[in-house]
């Protein structure tokens, strides 16, 4: 934009350092808003590095819930604990029956040392 040439030289320097400098202005406000702001390249390298995580992510939770699929759900430990009692009780059974027999054994290994005395020494 230009002055009308019946204007002085001081109004035409004032006029141009005025412009001058609202143009600095503008540029280092331009300058300074700006850098605060995230360019294109920079916006990309974020998605990438953000987007190779959730793909990573997306992974280990399908690992999660293919594992959680296989675990037993709680009526099959249900299950598991009913047969570990079932066979708590035939153990108990067997010691049982066990002991009853140790009690018959005693008296047959009494009865052979007795017969075995008696053949051997003739001692009762």
């Amino acid at each position: 934009m230009a002055l009308p040439s019946d204007v002085g030289i001081d109004a035409k320097l004032a006029y141009t350092v005025v412009r001058d400098v609202a143009t600095l202005a503008f540029f280092a406000w331009m300058i300074i808003t700006n850098r605060a702001r995230a360019n294109r390249s920079e916006i990309d390298a974020v998605r990438k590095e953000y987007g190779a995580r959730l793909d990573r992510h997306g992974e280990r939770l399908t690992t999660i819930d293919t594992r959680m699929e296989a675990m037993p759900r709680h009526g099959d430990l249900e299950n598991i604990h009913e047969r570990i009692n079932r066979v708590i009780t035939s153990v108990s059974d067997v010691g049982k029956n066990v002991s009853g027999i140790q009690g018959a054994m005693d008296g047959i290994k009494n009865q052979l040392t007795l017969l075995t005395n008696h053949h051997i020494g003739g001692k009762d």
